[in-house]
């Protein structure tokens, strides 16, 4: 995959969609991403939030959204183009909707923070929608060129919150459910006390456990997933 490609890469995972996003206390945000995909206001915005809060999974959602209503859209993951030449994102035109996740990763390099700021100018010289996801604020991303900082604070901020506990359990089983998983109370309250309880890393683990689960023919029990952690923790998964 060329450069171009992968900036441009959809690579939408299949569950990202808003009817599968638990919004409880994001109801409204949400709501006005849900706008800016069907190309209604806010034409532009910043999404942030801590982590686990469903960034990325909210930033597919408007993708996936956008295309199924037929309009153009671009969408660049900053994780996997960093390490590559910023002169890639000349190539975006910056008409329709354009998406750049984690753009904290551009923060503090010179070279892709220009080039951001000049796709940011191209939008709007097209009068295109944007949405750009990071893990903090315009104002608190380390940002060396001030007319990109500028730029970004001028979009309309949402912040996401964090799901409370009860939520993020009824999401937990409601995801092993969707996986043809049982997933007893008892270990989604051992996976709440060992691991780290935002919801982002509760599902990456569900998936592992859920892939070793079916490699060893094991049901979902405190011991198995005890054994599993102890062996992440021996091999520094």
């Amino acid at each position: 995959m060329n450069p171009a490609q992968l900036a441009l890469d959809i690579a939408l995972r299949r569950e990202s969609s808003f009817a599968t996003y638990r919004a409880g206390p994001n109801a409204g945000v949400v709501a006005l991403l849900e706008n800016l995909a069907s190309g209604r206001a806010p034409a532009r915005a910043f999404l942030t939030g801590p982590p686990g809060s469903g960034k990325t999974h909210l930033v597919n959602a408007t993708v996936r959204a956008a295309h199924a209503a037929g309009h153009a859209c671009q969408c660049l993951f900053a994780e996997q183009i960093v390490g590559l030449n910023p002169a890639l994102l000349g190539g975006v035109i910056g008409d329709g909707l354009t998406v750049i996740d984690a753009a904290e990763r551009f923060a503090g390099r010179p070279e892709w923070e220009a080039a951001m700021f000049a796709l940011l100018n191209r939008v709007q010289d097209r009068n295109g929608g944007l949405l750009v996801a990071a893990n903090a604020a315009p104002a608190d991303l380390g940002l060396g060129l001030a007319d990109l900082r500028s730029r970004l604070q001028a979009l309309a901020l949402l912040r996401l919150q964090s799901l409370d506990e009860e939520e993020v359990r009824r999401t937990l089983s409601e995801v092993a459910g969707q996986r043809g998983l049982s997933l007893p109370e008892p270990v989604a309250a051992y996976l709440m006390r060992r691991e780290r309880r935002d919801l982002g890393s509760l599902l990456a683990l569900l998936d592992r456990i859920d892939r070793a689960a079916l490699a060893g023919q094991r049901a979902l029990t405190i011991p198995f997933v005890r054994e599993l952690l102890a062996r992440e923790a021996l091999t520094g998964r």
